[in-house]
């Protein structure tokens, strides 16, 4: 009986603990035993008691039934399209039990991991396959895998990786381009004050899990708090139209934030100057618009009184999702991604600059010039393919409304060589942007050879060569940046010193494109090479259309290194008939160390006979008996050619 007793209260007891806790508590793996408790985030592997036999694909399964406390709690399992958990609270619903515990939370506010990138990743790591892999960049359906648009943040052995480092390790100050110095906010969270810049950076710098703000994405409404700071509003008059009150800056709309550690508060009266505060019994607010309609209770108003608010106006970032949470997802940017970016990034939001990328910006790097943004895409007229506002799943390169933003070129969360390769995929357009027309990145192995690749959408110059295709301009890109089994193995370049083709014009006008890169050779248009002969630069050194489009000591004729001595002495005799048949009797050219460059310069009128120095100083280096003769004492027609 004893025994029996003790059997039912165990397992009434156990029965009431599972009652209490099948709902109340969510996504974290626990093992309970009488004397301790143990939380371990979902991307560790479990080793204790029954969690010993669970494998990482029984972590999450999209089948409606909860297995707590060994399977993460999410309420919306089912239809994630149709239910977004991080912005539907009501006092019906348990969205909070996916993150929080009201009892036994083992993080901050309440949080049911240690760190919020720890509860940002029970989910987003993979674990939940019903929304999106931030890690890896993808979204995972089940007909396979997409990348998704924001990018991969990658893991430690990703190759030519670069991300958001969003473990809070580091504080926001870091932002290139940022500011380094607190400034207080006013506002407060459990008993602190909150600065910004001083904030560490974590997913939650970006967005807002509790959907404030109303953004696509769950962007954050204040992003370093620089709403708060600079666009606060205090008992600002509000506009009725259609039935409402609504608040407005000239003519938009604004959206007010509402939720912790926000605080909205609403005013009647007849003047600014005069008002009584309203409570929420007083008023409906309604966000469903976009903006903050403010509809009050029937009696409140009386004849000749305004509404007033004060609160902090979210900072709006529109775009259209299709198709979300598929394959064929479609993000359609509209507004607002360079002042979000530019709440940390500060001194690269140059929009309504009077001189884009000039130096008034209030950041680390004020006196720097960058790249604008908020200027239409097609400066130079290219009109290149592919690259808008994503209307076709290839558009990577997106823009907002045909301008360019931050994320024209770079990429939120980060990118690594597999996300390159599975975003690029076929793409034509991009077959211009490394190889300059004449090949692709398709097929080929991508990587970065700056170092970081910085968040690029494509790697290397890749995102500036899309829209300013350099083209054929750019190949010399291969050599000088060390790829020399790539340059050898190039189609358009065949291989060894010098291969005569794709030159260009003899004459006089090809001297010119040479001299723009060979400015020490300015000399070359006064020698008479030029003026008698008009002889261009490709008479000795092989025609240069090559060496143009891949400035690189492999594909010109250079004669002093490429020509034997008798060679070299071969090629000025093609011109000068007379004086080669009688060098080559001298002993000059029989001892197979002096050729006509040694003495000579074709480039230069410095010297008599463009010699590379005066008479006795040039013999001299090989003579001593001749430095003590001046210049005079050798006749002027003198042939000089044995000893």
């Amino acid at each position: 009986m004893v025994a029996m007793r003790k059997w039912l209260k165990t397992g009434l007891l156990l029965l009431l603990f599972q009652l209490a806790t099948s709902h109340a508590f969510a996504a974290q793996y626990k093992l309970i035993s009488a004397d301790e408790y143990f939380y371990v985030p979902t991307t560790v592997l479990q080793t204790y008691g029954n969690l010993r036999k669970l494998k990482p694909g029984e972590k999450f399964q999209a089948d409606g039934v909860n297995y707590y406390p060994f399977e993460i709690y999410l309420p919306n399992e089912l239809e994630p399209a149709n239910y977004r958990l991080h912005s539907n609270y009501s006092k019906d619903t348990d969205a909070c039990a996916s993150c929080h515990s009201i009892h036994t939370a083992v993080g901050s506010s309440l949080l049911q991991w240690y760190t919020v990138y720890d509860t940002c990743m029970a989910c987003h790591d993979g674990t939940v396959t019903t929304t999106y892999n931030v890690i890896e960049g993808k979204i995972i359906t089940e007909h396979g895998s997409a990348p998704a648009f924001g990018g991969a943040f990658g893991t430690g052995m990703s190759r030519d990786r670069s991300n958001h480092h969003i473990t809070g390790t580091i504080k926001i100050s870091a932002a290139p381009g940022g500011y380094r110095r607190g400034r207080k906010t006013g506002l407060t969270r459990r008993g602190e004050k909150l600065y910004q810049w001083d904030a560490p950076f974590t997913c939650t710098s970006c967005h807002s899990p509790h959907g404030q703000g109303g953004n696509a994405r769950v962007l954050h409404p204040d992003p370093n708090f620089v709403q708060t700071l600079n666009e606060k509003r205090t008992k600002l008059k509000l506009t009725y139209e259609n039935g409402a009150y609504v608040a407005k800056n000239g003519g938009e709309r604004l959206q007010m934030i509402f939720g912790y550690p926000y605080e909205v508060r609403i005013y009647k009266g007849e003047s600014r100057s005069k008002v009584e505060e309203l409570t929420w019994a007083d008023y409906v607010p309604d966000n469903s618009k976009g903006y903050t309609r403010i509809f009050p209770e029937p009696g409140v108003l009386r004849s000749g009184e305004n509404l007033y608010a004060s609160f902090v106006p979210a900072l709006k970032v529109e775009m259209e999702i299709e198709n979300y949470l598929t394959e064929d997802e479609l993000v359609i940017h509209r507004r607002g991604i360079n002042e979000f970016c530019g709440a940390c990034h500060t001194d690269y939001n140059t929009v309504g600059e009077k001189h884009p990328g000039s130096d008034h910006m209030v950041g680390t790097y004020s006196k720097a010039y960058r790249h604008a943004v908020g200027v239409y895409y097609d400066i130079n007229k290219s009109k290149p393919e592919g690259i808008g506002n994503g209307y076709r799943r290839s558009q990577w390169l997106k823009l907002e409304n045909n301008k360019i933003t931050c994320l024209t070129c770079h990429l939120a969360h980060g990118t690594n060589r597999e996300y390159w390769e599975n975003t690029i995929g076929s793409c034509s357009y991009i077959g211009w942007v490394q190889w300059g027309g004449y090949g692709s990145f398709v097929g080929e192995t991508i990587r970065e050879l700056s170092g970081s690749s910085a968040l690029k959408r494509l790697p290397n110059m890749g995102v500036c060569e899309a829209c300013h295709q350099m083209g054929k301009a750019n190949e010399g890109y291969l050599a000088n940046s060390g790829m020399e089994a790539e340059l050898l193995n190039s189609p358009r370049l065949p291989a060894g010193i010098y291969t005569s083709g794709g030159g260009y014009t003899t004459g006089s006008l090809e001297n010119e494109e040479c001299l723009n890169c060979h400015k020490s050779y300015k000399f070359y248009n006064q020698t008479k090479h030029f003026t008698v002969k008009d002889m261009g630069c490709e008479e000795c050194h092989g025609q240069g259309g090559n060496h143009l489009r891949l400035p690189d000591d492999s594909n010109i004729l250079k004669p002093t290194a490429d020509l034997t001595i008798k060679e070299q002495a071969e090629q000025c005799g093609a011109c000068h008939n007379e004086i080669y048949s009688q060098f080559v009797k001298s002993e000059h050219y029989q001892s197979e160390v002096l050729s006509c460059n040694t003495c000579h310069t074709s480039h230069s009128t410095m010297h008599l006979y463009q010699l590379r120095q005066e008479f006795t100083q040039l013999c001299g280096f090989c003579h001593e008996e001749a430095k003590p003769f001046p210049n005079h004492s050798l006749r002027k027609n003198q042939a000089v050619f044995s000893k």
